[in-house]
């Protein structure tokens, strides 16, 4: 298949150049690593810059851009963020369009005079040049020790709690304008020359290995867990808790409210809660239920530095008292960011050798699910005991985004994330909604079946990542990115099975590889096949004439009703009563899945109302609006119906192909 092999080369390609760059600069590990490109990552940026180039592109146009692309997400991957970093030379050479997030070590810090505000110096080490950061109040316990106050962390340590720290923030543009040529001139006041940032909240403090008394001390006292939290209804006065908790899951979506939030400023912090994203986080011992952490509006920002498998510090959230019914879909605990929240983070590298701190030396050796988990939290049990493609993480997960080749379907196993597949659909099932258990909610749900050289596999897509696939037919050939497998569950006569699924949530995507018009129309990508070679090849490209075409009916289908040709045609009924040509061959069709729409003539019934134009595929009723008129296909052809069907010739044969489909093997007729 031309894009198959297309990817093949250009992902050999991509990794001989990196090799000859790591050559160049042997010194430099970070070369070395980047010559590990996987084969998904290539298929996906592939597919893009064919929808992004759709009248032609060249290989030394992709290759070009498979290159920048892959350097930029290399150092994404290698700090294990889905941010790019800034650095405070941008933010003295301009002020950045949007904010930068900045990974900086403080260097010094002090109080300015008659207030209760703290001015913290932060560094690079890649860089002489510092900033000064006017600290938002909500950190000042941070920075003087107090122990006057119970509901205060008591940070006594034997070195101040910010001495080296790291920290990753959101920095918007300075509120001075320093003057870059008088840097080193101490004798001018400090902020004529050193840039200075705002107060934010967009702050979270970096700990390491060496914070294991810290962590223990501040999140490991008894009583700290998800399981004690307390919701504020009813309450007077909010409990302080202080999780530690893992990170199991950030979305790659923001869910957008089409109104803002009906709470007061005052109780918001003045956000309106148009936008959220979601953290999925679990108890760093016991219980595998997962709670949500919802960042909304600017907070989204922070879940770009935080990524899956991390461990935070969460010193008194906000526990919501409002839920969405997304939310409450999710979980029954909805943690909130709020001005009396600090963010507290780890690396998993760092946990896994402080005792005592990473979720796996708290965990016990077997779980067993008591069959009364919501559905989310299902996923998280029962780790794959199988050895796997790639290794399980301690939580018994296999993470596929860097697994180097490519992935078949007989590579897939139980509790797999992030996996690419390519292959061939076979088969697509209706939307068949999965209604939650309080029977108010339901999520869209289409299964589709694709086959690959190894074998065939259901998927199912849910929600929108399942909508955007309902022009999807079988024949053609795509690639799903983004899928996760399922824990392993008991199926019919108790036999184990699991499932594959999908979800924008999950960053599912899938690209359409047979309607990609660059692929045809890009000769150093296309490779045209004779039609005499037509029944050797799986997937192809050819070109020929439409030579003729034959009109055919559910009733007589080896019958041709009309042709271009009739009159010198055998067998073609000529005196048959044709009437409206038009409504034989030319359907009413919903928009979004270009399938026939039905308008029920019976009874009303709960999904098909009485002349009410119902699209059976999507399963809801169709405006007016959202009616195209399309060819009929044979399979889509009912009584009383018919479709056509076009010869092709290309001078070494000519075959029969249905209309507006791929070309079937049953009709791959010789003339």
């Amino acid at each position: 298949m031309e894009f198959t092999h297309a990817v093949d080369r250009f992902h050999s390609a991509l990794k001989d150049i990196f090799l000859k760059k790591a050559k160049t600069n042997s010194q430099k590990q970070a070369l070395q690593r980047a010559t590990n490109i996987p084969w998904s990552w290539v298929a996906v940026c592939l597919a893009q810059l064919l929808i992004e180039y759709p009248t032609a592109i060249t290989e030394t146009i992709i290759l070009g851009e498979l290159e920048l692309q892959w350097e930029r997400a290399f150092l994404k991957r290698y700090r294990g963020l889905d941010s790019n970093f800034g650095t405070i030379q941008a933010l003295y050479d301009s002020s950045p369009i949007r904010a930068a997030a900045l990974e900086v070590t403080v260097k010094e810090w002090s109080i300015v005079p008659e207030t209760n505000i703290w001015l913290v110096t932060v560094g690079e080490a890649t860089s002489y040049q510092v900033l000064d950061i006017y600290l938002h109040p909500k950190f000042n316990q941070w920075v003087t020790p107090s122990s006057s106050s119970p509901s205060q962390p008591s940070n006594q340590t034997s070195s101040p709690f910010l001495k080296d720290r790291s920290i990753r923030m959101i920095c918007s543009s300075l509120v001075n304008t320093p003057i870059k040529t008088q840097y080193h001139n101490s004798s001018l006041s400090r902020i004529n020359r050193i840039g200075r940032a705002p107060p934010t909240q967009l702050l979270m403090f970096m700990l390491t290995s060496e914070d294991g008394p810290f962590i223990r001390q501040e999140f490991l006292r008894p009583g700290n867990r998800l399981e004690n939290v307390v919701h504020p209804t009813g309450l007077r006065s909010r409990k302080v808790h202080r999780l530690w908790l893992k990170v199991i899951h950030v979305e790659c979506i923001t869910h957008t409210s089409p109104i803002a939030s009906i709470q007061t400023a005052s109780q918001t912090n003045g956000m309106t809660k148009l936008q959220r994203t979601d953290i999925y986080v679990v108890d760093h011992m016991g219980s595998d239920e997962p709670a949500l952490f919802s960042l909304y509006d600017e907070q989204a920002q922070l879940a770009t530095l935080i990524r899956r498998g991390d461990y935070i510090g969460l010193y008194n959230p906000k526990v919501s008292d409002r839920c969405t019914q997304s939310q409450e879909a999710r979980s029954d605990i909805v943690l909130e960011y709020d001005n009396e929240t600090v963010i507290f983070l780890m690396s998993d590298k760092d946990a896994r050798v402080v005792d005592g701190v990473n979720r796996d030396s708290q965990r016990p050796a077997s779980l067993v699910s008591n069959g009364s988990n919501s559905p989310i939290s299902e996923f998280w049990n029962h780790p794959s005991q199988k050895k796997g493609i790639v290794e399980s993480d301690d939580e018994g997960f296999m993470d596929c985004i860097n697994y180097m080749d490519r992935i078949f379907i007989r590579d897939l196993d139980s509790c797999m994330l992030n996996v690419t597949i390519f292959g061939r659909v076979v088969a697509m099932a209706s939307n068949n909604p999965f209604t939650t258990n309080d029977g108010l909610t339901k999520m869209d749900r289409y299964a589709i079946r694709i086959v690959d050289v190894t074998g065939k596999m259901d998927v199912t897509l849910w929600e929108e990542a399942g909508r955007r696939t309902r022009q999807l037919r079988p024949g053609h050939y795509v690639l799903m990115t983004g899928l996760s497998t399922s824990a392993v569950h008991m199926g019919p006569k108790d036999k184990p099975i699991w499932y594959v699924n999908g979800s924008i949530v999950c960053g599912t995507q899938v690209f359409n590889v047979s309607t990609m018009n660059s692929l045809l129309v890009s000769s150093s990508l296309r490779h045209v096949t004779p039609l005499e070679w037509l029944d050797k090849q799986d997937h192809t490209h050819t070109e020929a004439i439409v030579a003729g075409w034959e009109l055919r009916t559910c009733e007589s289908p080896d019958l041709a009703l009309l042709s271009d040709d009739y009159t010198d045609r055998q067998g073609f009924c000529c005196h048959q009563p044709i009437g409206n040509l038009g409504a034989l061959v030319i359907a009413d069709s919903h928009a979004a899945c270009l399938r026939p729409v039905t308008t029920p003539t019976g009874p009303q019934g709960a999904n098909h109302k009485k002349g009410i134009r119902m699209c059976d595929f999507c399963g809801h009723s169709i405006a007016n609006d959202e009616v195209v008129q399309t060819f009929r296909s044979r399979p889509d052809s009912i009584s009383g119906t018919g479709w056509i069907e076009w010869r092709l010739d290309d001078g070494t044969r000519s075959i029969l192909a249905y209309g507006g489909e791929e070309v079937s093997q049953e009709r791959k007729q010789g003339i």
